[in-house]
């Protein structure tokens, strides 16, 4: 990557840094001023902060709606709903921390509290097998064909053979069969993704010997191709271990779906019943 491109990429992902900065900072700042009670649940800001805060909660339902009700279809792309659904799964969540300040109460209070952090840890691990079979979090869908694709093509770039033995050739075949192979359970291709990455590391250890002891030997011009060739394996590398993680985690996400929204579901129902209840009492 050259270094424009690298300038490029940080700048383009600067607000998501300076979000998540702000984030971290207003979470120290609160525990840090937890035993203080600047502000109270019942009454003022405290108050205002939960209802904010469960508001935008709720907000975050507009989102899977905006996918599947046709009415919604042409308001805004569905990525711009997914980046306020992440925005609004932070900010709520952080709101209703403020509110209760970062202390336990009764006991349907914590029910409500540990039901929104359980969806925002479902929601973190989401996000995480979510990157891995997109093109980012705004990208479309992975497929093994295109990952083939990009593989057989980054192969056609190069000869590896005057540069590696044999038996590295031999590692990378073996290698390539070993990462598109398919397995029916999540345990075996799990481990398969694990024997992949081993593999890949003793490959690479075994080829950057090699060029070492090439690049002693080596013109200015010879040294730098070496180089490259060098980036092109661990390009390769990279590939293969994405092919053999594919599956896994497209059936993760799918396992992830079926959890999610009944984890959502019953934070509204505690939430309400919490709301119900201060209000009754």
């Amino acid at each position: 990557m050259q270094f424009s491109e690298f300038m490029g990429s940080i700048v383009a992902k600067l607000p998501v840094y300076l979000f998540s900065l702000f984030t971290i900072i207003a979470l120290v700042i609160g525990w840090q001023q937890r035993n203080e009670y600047w502000v109270t649940p019942e009454h003022g800001i405290g108050y205002a902060l939960g209802i904010i805060g469960g508001v935008m909660m709720l907000l975050m339902l507009l989102y899977p709606l905006r996918k599947n009700l046709k009415i919604l279809s042409g308001v805004f792309q569905v990525k711009d709903w997914f980046r306020a659904h992440m925005i609004l799964g932070i900010l709520g969540p952080l709101l209703i921390l403020f509110h209760c300040n970062f202390h336990l109460g009764s006991i349907n209070s914590n029910v409500a509290l540990f039901s929104m952090l359980l969806v925002v840890l479902s929601g973190l691990i989401g996000r995480y097998v979510y990157r891995q079979i997109h093109h980012g979090l705004y990208g479309s869908k992975l497929t093994f064909e295109e990952l083939l694709g990009n593989y057989n093509a980054e192969k056609k770039l190069w000869n590896r053979l005057p540069v590696f033995s044999e038996s590295i050739t031999a590692e990378l075949k073996a290698l390539e069969l070993q990462a598109t192979q398919t397995n029916p359970s999540l345990l075996l291709q799990w481990r398969n993704i694990r024997a992949v990455s081993r593999s890949s590391k003793k490959i690479l250890k075994h080829a950057s010997r090699m060029i070492r002891l090439k690049k002693k030997k080596a013109s200015s011009s010879e040294w730098l191709e070496l180089s490259n060739l060098k980036i092109r394996l661990q390009q390769e590398v990279v590939i293969l271990k994405k092919i053999s993680q594919l599956s896994f985690f497209n059936q993760l996400f799918s396992l992830w779906h079926l959890l999610h929204l009944p984890i959502f579901l019953m934070l509204v129902i505690t939430a309400i019943l919490h709301v119900i209840v201060v209000h009754m009492y």
